[in-house]
């Protein structure tokens, strides 16, 4: 008889056990994936889970109930995820391994029954002693990100380190690049003094980063920055005032609100002041949202938008 023990690993849990990336919608196949018998884009399908916590977690009998099934058991015994490690589930192990030939197969946990919805569904990640670790519903309709619903980018959770909450739209967003990040991170880091203005363009460093533009590029005598350009207030034609930004979709370690005044001496965001209108992934990288004021413009009414950028660190 054998036996396996685990030393020093803690429960699974909500304090340390977060789903970090569905790939609910691959890209198509291409010729030589056809060619090796992959026809549908289900079979590139994954999950990806991570370690937020501080100690090895045991996933003996950790297990997604709800979506897709899988049980940690089922492939490995006395298994166990280290602090910031990831592992992915997949729909074929041959078939995520002709698309992504760099994964290290030791990252992947094995492969899950089912298949993930296209038009969202619950997702349900239990523990050995049934409690739920995460449980949510994703969508593929706005506010949730919509190009990981056939465009071929993945549904990434937004600074998976600090525990977002996974049934929120806004702790989601499509991955940097087609194909997703599977087993790593796409994100970036911000360096350097948040308040710096280098360029002395009137944007700090910090919402020059979450813009995805160059703090030490001054703007030129033939019209304005690209930072300038990435931040754009006006109106539309149905009176409402609006803000339109081109996000850097890496920026993870940076969060940021819309705030809107008719004073400039009280800033004022959320539900009732200023609403989400719409996201676009440009395909680059970017992401254009465009944010309004609640409500339509009156006569002789001056109102004003600011992009509040804060770190998360």
């Amino acid at each position: 008889n054998e036996a396996t023990f685990i030393v020093d690993a803690v429960v699974a849990s909500s304090s340390n056990l977060v789903v970090s990336e569905l790939h609910y919608r691959p890209a198509a196949p291409t010729p030589a994936e056809e060619d090796a018998g992959f026809l549908e884009r289900s079979v590139f399908e994954f999950i990806e889970v991570m370690n937020i916590g501080l100690n090895e977690v045991d996933m003996t009998n950790v297990r997604f109930t709800d979506g897709v099934e899988f049980n940690f058991d089922s492939s490995l015994q006395g298994i166990t995820l280290a602090p910031g490690q990831r592992f992915i589930l997949v729909s074929s192990i041959d078939a995520f391994q002709i698309r992504y030939p760099g994964v290290s197969s030791s990252l992947i946990a094995g492969e899950f029954s089912g298949s993930l919805s296209n038009g969202g569904e619950q997702i349900t990640l239990q523990a050995s002693d049934n409690s739920v670790v995460r449980g949510f519903t994703y969508d593929d309709k706005s506010p949730w990100p919509e190009s990981p619903d056939g465009d071929g980018f993945s549904l990434t959770l937004i600074n998976p380190g600090g525990d977002p909450d996974h049934a929120d739209p806004f702790s989601w967003r499509a991955s940097v690049t087609i194909g997703g990040s599977p087993t790593g991170s796409d994100a970036s880091s911000f360096s350097g003094n948040a308040l710096d203005d280098l360029d002395g363009d009137g944007l700090e460093a910090l919402i020059e980063y979450l813009l995805g533009t160059s703090d030490t590029v001054p703007s030129g005598a033939a019209g304005p920055t690209v930072a300038a350009q990435n931040l754009l207030v006006d109106t539309v034609a149905d009176d409402y005032f609006t803000m339109t930004v081109v996000l850097d979709l890496s920026a993870d370690d940076v969060e940021y609100q819309v705030e809107i005044s008719d004073d400039l001496a009280v800033w004022e965001s959320g539900s009732g002041h200023v609403e989400h209108v719409s996201s676009t992934n440009n395909g680059d990288g970017t992401l254009t949202v465009v944010y309004r004021s609640a409500d339509p413009i009156g006569a002789g009414i001056h109102e004003y938008f600011r992009l509040r950028v804060i770190s998360r660190s």
